[in-house]
């Protein structure tokens, strides 16, 4: 099976855009014995919400629901059959192939047909600041609404100004995501930076049809502040405060006057 229209055929189909089936059946007593033994026959399937939608008989004669199905066509010299959905959800083709003697071979394979393709959304997960000389984790957090994103692009961590004069060690790994594989795990990694200032991370994210995205995030790094840790002793007493007798006074040219006040703590 291939989706026409991507270079990851095995992983991403689309609503709207034609997918092709290709029929890689056969007949061993056909290949060893061709004069003698006649060609098998062909039934092809395609079951959507627990009802058939498409049927191809022998790639001679072909029905479909046109309301599911925009278009259908089929190449029996080719062995295939190309058809294009119009609602996305899950579906299941089925092939049945019956050679001379009536014996029967089947086979399925259930898809997800996405919706239309929409761009992704580049998003970085990490703190906006860190201290000197500390671990930095940053890691992708992108989203896509068809779940199709196949390639993480991060920039070159730099300084975000001429002032800031600082180098930083560790690396954010790249990723793609392989025709026909599994979504990479972990796309990130771990930085350091040697000085204080602020710093730039940028990471660029593409899907399956081509539809990106980029994003920047600038961190701020600080100094490590020493922290004093005082332990408490043995035992703790409370201790009344011992009133305090404040005198205050003010002068003038002709008396002099007193005010007493107490204070209790």
């Amino acid at each position: 099976m291939t989706d026409t229209g991507s270079q990851y055929d095995e992983a991403f189909y689309y609503i709207n855009k034609p997918i092709r089936i290709t029929d890689a059946s056969y007949d061993s007593e056909k290949q060893s014995y061709p004069s003698d033994t006649n060609a098998p026959t062909m039934e092809y399937y395609i079951e959507h919400n627990g009802e058939n939608i498409f049927m191809s008989d022998n790639f001679e004669t072909m029905d479909h629901w046109p309301d599911i199905i925009e278009n259908a066509s089929q190449n029996k010299d080719a062995k295939t059959i190309d058809v294009t959905f119009t609602e996305p959800g899950y579906y299941k083709i089925k092939a049945y192939v019956t050679d001379e003697l009536g014996a029967i071979g089947r086979t399925e394979k259930t898809i997800y047909v996405r919706g239309e393709p929409k761009a992704p959304t580049a998003i970085i997960n990490s703190s906006n600041y860190t201290f000197v000389n500390y671990p930095f984790p940053v890691k992708d957090a992108s989203t896509d609404p068809n779940d199709d994103i196949v390639s993480w692009v991060w920039d070159a961590v730099v300084p975000a100004s001429e002032d800031v004069t600082g180098t930083v060690s560790g690396s954010l790994q790249n990723a793609t995501y392989p025709a026909g594989g599994n979504k990479p795990t972990n796309i990130g990694g771990t930085l350091q930076f040697s000085a204080p200032g602020e710093y730039k991370i940028g990471l660029t994210v593409t899907d399956a049809t081509s539809l990106s995205d980029h994003t920047e995030k600038t961190i701020k790094v600080i100094r490590d502040i020493p922290v004093a840790i005082v332990e408490p002793g043995p035992a703790t007493k409370t201790i009344r405060a011992t009133p305090i007798l404040i005198m205050r006074w003010t002068l003038t040219t002709t008396s002099k006057r007193f005010m007493l006040s107490r204070i209790v703590s």
